[in-house]
């Protein structure tokens, strides 16, 4: 049988004390001290004899060893020796060794601290499950904002932010530093490690006594889009069970499929807000193809960081009122409706009439740049020279039917279809263009009586393109692919798509409108840029969903007013034509009275070729002609 050596068996045995950790460490250091110690006393005696006595001599080798100082107070050839010998080791054996392990010790405690895995003991924060594209515009729209509200005290406490994402240290850390915002906000966000379907992780962002939970979708790359919904939901599971409050936090998660919706309600008995992203998304695209412009109007609440946005104010000041009494008399905002609490829950009223009265549980919604904006003047001395009344009805902008080609394919596509087949019936006429199937393409759109034509071609090669008349169609959307491993190669493809389409339509007499999915908002300026005769109209998805999931963490009744906006049917964003009458310089404030008795809110101005225009001040003038647009709320 074969045996180990001895010296390997003691080697193997001194490894195993060594692993254990610094305590272990230390006492091998001290114990080959101590045999030094013994081995330099015995060596001093052998040769001395007995005028010292062995324990002595032990001892002057250990003050050797351990105390460089004695160096040179010794007498005799040997002595000096043995004690030069000993001064050194000691440098080594003692002083070296022990620098060493406790160095190392330090270091690995530091890494450990590093990682994040300490839970927080944090209350009434905002906990954000995952570290995903999303997270960083959620940090930076939810920072930007301020203070959140306490609660029932109403009192405006510093944001708090718990986030988890699965290692800090393979790049979220430097990731989240290297955004100046974020970093001069860097004692108001926690990062900790760890995986969100893991329970005892989640405990270290106290995601059980959060006050609201952001779970934003995982679904990076095309690999995780059919678990994503599954982990959200196992995510929702897990906090139920770890709620510590009466009330469990406020929930908002992104699901992928619309589909999981009342499985993601069943999951969760808490309060619980969700955003569909396919729904969401295939919404705005749709919406931009009936009345062309609202793209841009999304892009200003939605996205553009110095653009206006929906905010909520308790209707306090106003309760009792009539609607047409105070809904244009607000400094540098726009009344755009309410929402009542209705058996507990958000109902919004988009454009009420004027004779609404403002009721005690009402919210105003509000369209301003920033909430300090929000200043509520009374209607003394507001009015101006009434504009001629004029049916704005016929005057909409609003297409009754379409003709669009959709370059490229990914799961919003079959949503956006329906939304299309809702609004045009059978005066749809669709042509898909991508590499998918054409009949897997085929299988996922609900049979209908519009006019749908699917051609299998990569529609990034020029050839391609140069086969379809262009001319032909109303809308030109191209939709970035989630079949890619990541966003920048999906908006590559989009990008050259977009290239393609303004050489070929450099020559027309009248182009089509293109809308264009990015990805990453950084790609924006290769697409919209003013040298592009195209001017394309561009959706930022990402950044969309993103902006929508931190606005939800504030205001999240405001859920039910997105979908009220972006719903096919009812009250939404429409833009008209200027009637003649109203042709000139007419103020701002003007323009909203006379919309305003026409039953519409006037929330903007679009001028031909140029950006649209929200929330204009009321003395600002408008150059009102033939090509000017009215944005408007209304139906």
């Amino acid at each position: 049988m074969f045996r180990l050596p001895l010296i390997d068996r003691l080697k193997f045995y001194l490894e195993r004390q060594l692993a254990k950790g610094a305590f272990y460490q230390l006492v091998v250091a001290w114990l080959l001290v101590v045999l030094v110690s013994l081995f330099g006393g015995a060596l001093v005696t052998a040769f001395h004899g007995p005028a010292e006595t062995y324990l002595e001599n032990i001892w002057w080798a250990f003050l050797r060893l351990t105390d460089p100082g004695y160096l040179g107070d010794d007498e005799g050839m040997l002595r000096r020796v043995v004690s030069t010998v000993l001064t050194v080791l000691g440098y080594v054996l003692f002083m070296g060794t022990l620098v060493a392990i406790m160095t190392q010790w330090l270091t690995a405690k530091m890494q450990t601290l590093e990682q994040g895995l300490t839970p927080v003991a944090l209350r009434h924060h905002i906990s954000i499950l995952g570290w995903t594209s999303r997270t960083i515009p959620i940090l930076q729209d939810i920072l930007a904002r301020g203070p959140l509200d306490n609660g029932a005290e109403r009192k405006r406490k510093r944001t708090r932010i718990a986030v988890l994402a699965d290692d800090i240290t393979q790049g979220a850390s430097s990731e989240f530093y290297s955004h100046r915002e974020l970093s001069a906000k860097r004692r108001q966000v926690i990062l900790r490690s760890g995986s969100m379907l893991n329970p005892d992780h989640m405990l270290r962002v106290a995601a059980g006594s959060a006050k609201v939970v952001i779970i934003p979708s995982p679904a990076d790359t095309s690999g995780r889009l059919l678990s994503a919904d599954s982990e959200a939901i196992k995510v929702l599971l897990s906090l139920n069970a770890q709620s510590v409050q009466a009330t469990p936090p406020l929930a908002i998660v992104e699901l992928q499929n619309a589909d999981n919706i009342a499985l993601a309600r069943h999951s969760y008995q808490g309060p619980l807000q969700i955003v569909a992203s396919d729904i969401a998304i295939a919404r705005a695209f749709s919406q931009s193809v009936v009345s062309p412009g609202v793209s841009e109007v999304l892009d200003s609440l939605l996205v553009d960081a110095n653009g206006c946005q929906l905010y909520l104010a308790p209707a306090t000041a106003v309760q009792g009122q009539r609607w047409g009494d105070i809904s244009q008399f607000y400094q540098a905002s726009i009344a755009c409706g309410v929402v009542s609490k209705q058996g507990g829950h958000a109902t919004p009223l988009l454009n009420p009439k004027q004779d609404y009265i403002i009721g005690s549980d009402d919210q105003l919604i509000l369209l301003a740049r920033e909430e300090k904006d929000i200043v509520y003047l009374g209607s003394a001395g507001n009015q101006q020279a009434q504009l001629a009344p004029v049916d704005l009805s016929a005057l909409s902008l609003q297409r009754e039917r379409a003709r669009v080609l959709v370059l490229g394919w990914n799961r919003r596509v079959p949503r956006f279809i329906e939304q299309l087949q809702a609004a045009f019936g059978q005066h749809l006429a669709l042509t898909s263009v991508s590499t998918s199937s054409r009949s897997q393409r085929r299988q996922l759109v609900n049979d209908s009586h519009a006019q749908l034509e699917f051609i299998e071609a990569d529609y990034t090669r020029a050839s391609v393109l140069s086969d379809i008349e262009l001319n032909q169609f109303d809308t030109v959307v191209v939709f970035a692919t989630d079949r890619l491993e990541r966003g920048e190669e999906a908006d590559a493809r989009s990008i050259v798509a977009n290239q393609l389409l303004d050489l070929l339509l450099q020559d027309a007499s009248q182009r089509p409108q293109v809308l264009v999915e990015l990805i990453d908002p950084n790609n924006n300026r290769y697409v919209s840029a003013s040298k592009h005769r195209l001017r394309s109209e561009v959706v930022q998805s990402s950044a969309m969903i993103s902006h929508l999931l931190a606005q939800l963490a504030v205001y999240p009744d405001l859920r039910s007013v997105y979908d009220s906006l972006l719903s096919p049917e009812g009250v939404g964003v429409r833009l008209k034509s200027v009637p003649s009458q109203w042709f000139g310089q007419p103020s701002f404030r003007q323009l909203q009275q006379a919309v305003a008795a026409q039953g519409d809110i006037l929330i903007g101005i679009k001028q031909d070729n140029q950006r649209s225009e929200l929330n204009l001040s009321p003395d600002a003038l408008v150059d009102a002609n033939a090509t000017t647009a009215l944005i408007v709320i209304g139906n």
